[in-house]
């Protein structure tokens, strides 16, 4: 029981020290999550504390959350474990969850699956031409808070759950009705050896009980490691479908680079094809402009040429009229000489 203790005292701090750096994590996730702008294309996210900015890949909170939590709780049951083996009146046993809940594991999950179609639902938030690291930030949320929920409840919760009760008095057979058959068997065995002392025929009686105990320890442990075998094929399970999960993300992942790419060369030569007819449009409004100047100077030329033709007309008609008065003089004065 000492062992116990000192190994809960240890444990104790660590995951105390566990639960508030997965709490500073989840913080500094929460704050990047406040300042998600689907408006601004491309942008870079910072939190209060950038030494955790690196954890803060779901947008969801859920990939931080759930460490944070489970490690909170672990804690938690710790010091429960602490302060019940220095009461006097310890208490026996512990809840098969211990030192989770009932529902621990479903919310967990739910949580999970949240993120998942919240990453996905980020994804129509964003305008038409959404950047690569917009993109990855909504898969990240819709694979990584999935990822963590499943490898947190069916490979982290199971064995911490199995020592933490194990710490507790020795309960850790209680989340398994198996293994308290196991120790019930025990118990009957004990009892029927003792028995056994009294005369030839108990204990006879007793071997022969001992040996049906010994059975039903042997049937039950058979069905333990049935379990065991289960459980550790139903992990394996699980970690192929994340495999799988995660090649499929990865093959996402290429066949969007390169449908970027190719948009991207389809934009880049319908914008040289853009800039081209605008230059012929340029090039054909200088030729029109240099045009109708030409025109204009031309038509100047003519109104010029026409306003000197009137004003040499006008000079002739001034120099005729002045010629057919001077004719009339000479008339008038060779008269009077005549006379």
């Amino acid at each position: 029981m000492k062992a116990k203790v000192a190994l809960a005292t240890v444990l104790v701090p660590l995951f105390a020290v566990l639960a508030v750096y997965a709490g500073l994590a989840w913080i500094n996730n929460v704050c990047i999550v406040t300042q998600w702008d689907p408006q601004s294309p491309n942008k870079v996210y910072h939190g209060p504390m950038r030494y955790f900015d690196v954890y803060a890949v779901d947008f969801s909170t859920a990939t931080t959350f759930i460490p944070f939590f489970g490690f909170g709780l672990i804690a938690a049951g710790l010091i429960r474990i602490l302060m019940n083996a220095s009461s006097r009146n310890p208490t026996p046993t512990a809840s098969k969850y211990f030192p989770f809940f009932l529902w621990y594991n479903p919310i967990m999950i739910n949580l999970g699956l949240i993120g998942t179609v919240w990453g996905l639902i980020m994804i129509g938030f964003y305008p038409d031409n959404i950047g690569m690291k917009d993109l990855i930030h909504c898969l990240n949320t819709a694979l990584y808070s999935t990822l963590v929920a499943l490898v947190w409840v069916y490979t982290l919760v199971i064995p911490l759950r199995r020592v933490m009760q194990w710490l507790y008095k020795g309960d850790a057979a209680i989340a398994d009705p198996q293994a308290s058959d196991l120790e019930s068997g025990f118990r009957k065995l004990g009892n029927a050896t003792a028995q056994a002392g009294g005369n030839i025929g108990e204990m006879a009686k007793s071997a022969s009980s001992a040996n049906a105990e010994i059975n039903n320890m042997t049937t039950a442990m058979k069905g333990a490691e049935g379990r065991m075998s289960g459980m550790f094929a139903k992990q394996n399970e699980v970690l192929d479908r994340l495999s799988a999960a995660a090649q499929a993300h990865q093959s996402l992942l290429d066949e969007h680079k390169r449908w970027m790419q190719n948009a991207a060369e389809e934009l880049e030569a319908e914008r040289a094809q853009r800039q081209k007819a605008e230059q012929d449009r340029n090039d054909e409004r200088q030729c029109r402009e240099k045009v109708e100047k030409d025109a204009q100077a031309a038509a100047k030329e003519r109104d010029d040429e026409r306003a000197r033709r009137l004003k040499a007309d006008q000079d002739r008609d001034v120099a005729n009229a002045a010629l057919d008065k001077t004719r009339d003089q000479l008339r008038k004065v060779k008269k009077l000489v005549t006379e």
